[in-house]
C-alpha cells in the first residue's frame, strides 16, 4: 500500500469521511505524513485530552495498521490481555477513531481487518481528485470542533463487556431513530462519556439532518396542479352550487319566470300533498289562470316550498308546493255532458251523478250540455277553485225579471249571455240554471273595456222574482252636470284673479294643461286683459246645462252641455255706452271615473268620484244676446 493510499484510509478512520480537495492538497503538500491528518482534518484539539489520543496516534504512525496481529485498543509494546484482565483499572470504551466502531461490540481481541491494496496506476498520483467528486466540489472550510461541554464519567468499576456493547447499540440505534444520521466522532464520544446515557440525544435534535425530498417527476408535477385545479373546482362548485339551489335562489328564479301560462311553472312545482310533480294531464283544463305571483316572502317562509330530493346528491332539490283543488262535480241531471273551460270532461250515467277530479287552482267554468226531454238545457257555473271543493250542477228552472241602470248592457247566467236589455229591463223565462250559477249585467265598449253589475246567486233567487243588478261609477246626467257647474266655479275664480285657483286637480285631470281648462282661459284671456279694441269689465258662465251623457269606456264617459258665456263691458270715455254679450255655446267634454265617492252621505259630491280629462270637441255658438247700448 502506497504512502497517499496509507493516509488516505488513515485519514478516513480517523475522521469517519474522505478528506476535502484542500484537505488532500495539504497532505500531499506534507508528504502524506499520517501524523499531520489530526491538524489538518481540525481534530487535534478534541482529541488531545481524550484517553485514545495514544491509540489515535498509534494508528495514524501505521503502527497498528502495519501489524495484523495487533487490535485496536493497544500498540505494539502492550499485551493484549493487560487491561482486559484487571477489573480495578478504567472500564473498556470503544475508541471513536475506530472505523466500525457503529457495528462493532467491545470484544478488544478481534483483528483489524486491512483492505487489500489497489492497483498502482502510478507511483506520482494514486489518488485521483476527480474519480472521488472532488473536481466538482466547493472547497470545504473545516473549523475545529470544540471540545464537548458535558464531562466525560469514568468509571472504576469493572462492567462486562455484553452490557456495554448492548448500551452502545441501542444507544446508537435510538441516535440514527431520533436525529434521522449517524453520530460523528464528536458525537460518539460524548455519548460514550456518559455511559450511553439516552438523554444525551435529546441535545442533537435541533441539528438533526434534514432529508432532502426528492424532486417532482413531470408527471407527478402535471399530476399535483390537476388534482388542485379539480380540488378548486370542486370547492367552487359546491358553493356555486350551494347558492343556486338554496331556498331563495329557487324562489327569485320561479318568481322571475312566473307567467298566466300554468304549463311554464311545472318545472317548479309540485302537488304539496304528495310533492310528486304535476303532470301536463292535470292542467289540461286551465291553459291560463289570473293568479298574481306570490310574495318572495311568502315562498321562503313557511311550507308554501318543499325540499323533494337532493340535486347531485348535495343540494336541496327546493320545489314550490301547489295546493291541488280537489273537486267533486255532481249533478241532478242524466245523460248529460259536463264540460270543463269548454272542454268535455265526461257524460253523466245517473241523476244522481257524482265523479271527483284533481284540478290545478283556478277559475273553472262548468258547464252542462245536451237535451232534457224536448229541451236544449245549457247551464253553466263559473267558480274559483282552491283547496277541496264541492261543485253542483243541478239544474232548476226559474222565471225571472232584471232591472238595470245599464240600459242597453247584456244578462249573463254563469258565462252564458242570456239577453240584452232594453231601457235597462229584461224578462226571463223558464231558464235552466245550476244553484251555484251567478246572474249580472255587463256591456263591453268598443275600446274592448266592459262595465260589469253587481253580481247575483241563482241560489238566492226564487222563480218570479225582479233583481237590480246596477253598475257601480256609473254617471248620470244630474252627477254629471254638478261636476260641469263646478268646474266653470272654477273658471269663475280665475276671471276674478286672473290667477290659478286653488284645488285645480280635484275638477281637471291634469291641472292647467287640461285642454278644456287652457280653452276657457284663453278665452277669458283675450277678451280682457289681451282685448284688442274693447276690453270686458267682467265674465260670467251662467246656464250651465248637461243634454247628454254617453258611457264610451268602463270609466268614459262624454259629457254634452250648453253654456252662457256673459261678457260685460261697462260705460267710459271712449265708448259711450254699456251692456252685455250673452254667447250661448255647446260643447262637449271628456270625464274618467276615479272611483274617489266619500260615501252616501255627500249626496252633492258625488262629483267628486270624477274628472274631466279634457275637451271632446270645440265650442261652437249657437247665439248672441247684445244688450250694449
Amino acid at each position: 500500500m502506497t504512502n497517499q493510499e496509507q493516509w488516505i484510509r488513515s485519514f478516513e478512520e480517523a475522521t469517519g469521511r474522505k478528506p476535502s480537495p484542500l484537505e488532500f492538497k495539504e497532505g500531499k503538500e506534507k508528504g502524506f505524513l499520517q501524523s499531520d491528518i489530526p491538524q489538518i482534518a481540525g481534530i487535534s484539539e478534541t482529541l488531545s485530552d481524550t484517553p485514545d489520543q495514544k491509540y489515535f496516534e498509534d494508528r495514524v504512525s501505521g503502527s497498528t495498521l502495519d501489524d495484523p496481529n495487533t487490535d485496536g485498543f493497544e500498540s505494539k509494546d502492550q499485551g493484549t490481555s493487560a487491561t482486559a484482565t484487571n477489573a480495578q483499572e478504567e472500564a473498556i470504551f470503544y475508541d471513536v477513531s475506530d472505523d466500525s466502531y457503529f457495528e462493532a461490540g467491545t470484544d478488544h481481541t478481534e483483528e483489524v481487518a486491512v483492505p487489500e491494496s489497489r492497483p498502482e496506476a502510478s507511483e506520482e498520483l494514486l489518488y485521483d481528485v476527480a474519480d472521488e467528486g472532488y473536481q466538482e466540489a466547493k472547497p470545504e472550510v473545516h473549523m475545529p470542533v470544540a471540545a464537548p461541554k458535558t464531562p466525560v464519567v469514568k468509571s472504576n468499576a469493572p462492567t462486562s463487556a455484553p452490557k456495554a456493547n448492548s448500551r452502545q447499540a441501542e444507544w446508537l440505534q435510538a441516535f440514527e431513530h431520533y436525529v434521522g444520521r449517524k453520530p460523528n466522532p464528536e458525537e460518539f464520544k460524548l455519548g460514550k462519556s456518559s455511559d450511553f446515557d439516552l438523554r444525551v440525544i435529546n441535545q442533537f435534535l435541533a441539528n438533526r439532518a434534514k432529508v432532502a425530498k426528492k424532486p417532482l417527476t413531470p408527471m407527478k408535477k402535471y399530476a399535483y396542479i390537476a388534482g388542485v385545479i379539480v380540488a378548486v373546482l370542486l370547492v367552487v362548485g359546491f358553493l356555486f352550487g350551494n347558492h343556486y339551489y338554496s331556498r331563495e335562489s329557487v324562489a327569485k328564479r320561479y318568481l322571475k319566470q312566473y307567467s298566466s301560462k300554468v304549463a311554464e311553472r311545472l318545472d317548479y312545482e309540485v302537488w304539496s300533498d304528495s310533492t310528486n310533480p304535476i303532470k301536463k294531464s292535470e292542467i289540461s283544463y286551465l291553459e291560463s289562470t289570473d293568479q298574481k305571483a306570490p310574495e318572495l316572502v311568502a315562498l321562503t317562509t313557511g311550507s308554501s316550498m318543499k325540499e323533494v330530493g337532493r340535486k347531485w346528491l348535495l343540494f336541496p332539490d327546493w320545489k314550490v308546493a301547489v295546493t291541488p283543488a280537489d273537486t267533486t262535480v255532481t249533478t241532478n241531471t242524466e245523460d248529460i255532458d259536463v264540460m270543463i273551460n269548454g272542454k268535455k270532461w265526461v257524460r253523466s250515467d245517473s241523476d244522481q251523478f257524482s265523479k271527483a277530479i284533481r284540478l290545478y287552482p283556478g277559475t273553472y267554468q262548468f258547464t252542462l250540455s245536451g237535451k232534457v226531454g224536448d229541451q236544449s238545457v245549457e247551464a253553466s257555473s263559473k267558480q274559483a277553485l282552491s283547496g277541496k271543493q264541492e261543485v253542483s250542477l243541478d239544474i232548476n228552472y226559474l222565471s225571472f225579471t232584471v232591472n238595470s241602470n245599464v240600459s242597453d248592457g247584456d244578462l249573463y247566467v254563469g258565462s252564458k249571455k242570456i239577453a240584452t236589455l232594453k231601457d235597462g229591463m229584461v224578462d226571463v223565462s223558464n231558464l235552466a240554471v245550476t244553484k251555484n250559477a251567478k246572474i249580472f249585467v255587463q256591456k263591453t265598449f268598443e275600446d274592448s273595456s266592459q262595465l260589469k253589475s253587481e253580481t247575483y246567486a241563482i241560489k238566492d233567487l226564487q222563480d218570479g222574482d225582479t233583481i237590480t243588478l246596477d253598475a257601480k261609477g256609473l254617471l248620470d246626467r244630474d252627477t254629471a252636470d254638478y261636476l260641469v257647474t263646478a268646474a266653470y266655479n272654477k273658471l269663475d275664480l280665475y276671471e276674478d284673479s286672473h290667477t290659478t285657483p286653488d284645488g285645480l286637480t280635484e275638477i281637471f285631470q291634469g291641472g292647467t294643461d287640461n285642454s278644456m281648462y287652457q280653452d276657457v282661459v284663453n278665452m277669458i284671456e283675450t277678451n280682457t286683459t289681451n282685448a284688442k279694441n274693447r276690453p270686458a269689465e267682467s265674465i260670467s258662465f251662467e246656464d250651465i246645462d248637461v243634454t247628454n251623457v254617453k258611457q264610451v269606456g268602463a270609466k268614459n264617459y262624454v259629457i254634452e252641455f250648453t253654456v252662457v258665456n256673459s261678457f260685460y263691458y261697462a260705460y267710459d270715455s271712449k265708448f259711450r255706452n254699456s251692456g252685455f254679450y250673452d254667447d250661448k255655446t255647446a260643447w262637449s267634454v271628456n270625464a274618467e271615473y276615479v272611483g274617489q265617492s266619500k260615501g252616501s252621505d255627500y249626496s252633492f259630491n258625488d262629483y267628486t268620484d270624477y274628472r274631466i280629462t279634457g275637451k271632446a270637441s270645440n265650442s261652437k255658438l249657437i247665439n248672441r244676446e247684445d244688450t250694449v247700448n
